[in-house]
């Protein structure tokens, strides 16, 4: 919320809201859910906004930091300390290409590579991915 101008601004759309309802209606939107549900473009978890909804079809929203940016700038984003960081915290594994290695981070296991689809469906690691999550 901007608190000078009592209004909220969606980041995606750039749409300014005035009223809580305002925020409703515009999260059900036709164009909002478009956004929300485009494809990303890479593993840095940056999707293009929709071109129907911007004059300017050339803004990008990162979905890790909630920045919205142009796109000569995501080159500088993706490179940021704190993206990095936040793209690091965010994934549930981590592979050390060198020897085929991947580590869970949700349970602290390293494990060969190919192994990592089982081990996503043990009980153990579905109970410790919900303790996370509480």
């Amino acid at each position: 919320m901007y608190p000078k101008y009592k209004k909220w601004r969606c980041l995606l759309c750039g749409d300014w809201l005035n009223t809580e309802a305002d925020i409703v209606t515009h999260c059900q939107n036709r164009n909002h859910i478009k956004n929300i549900t485009g494809p990303l473009r890479d593993k840095q978890c940056i999707r293009k906004i929709d071109a129907e909804i911007q004059a300017n079809n050339d803004f990008y929203h990162c979905i890790i930091c909630n920045k919205r940016m142009h796109e000569a700038l995501i080159d500088y984003h993706i490179v940021a300390e704190d993206h990095i960081m936040r793209v690091e915290q965010s994934l549930i594994y981590k592979m050390d290409p060198t020897c085929y290695s991947i580590t869970c981070r949700i349970c602290e296991l390293s494990m060969y590579v190919y192994n990592f689809a089982s081990h996503e469906k043990r009980k153990e690691h579905l109970m410790n991915l919900n303790i996370r999550r509480a």
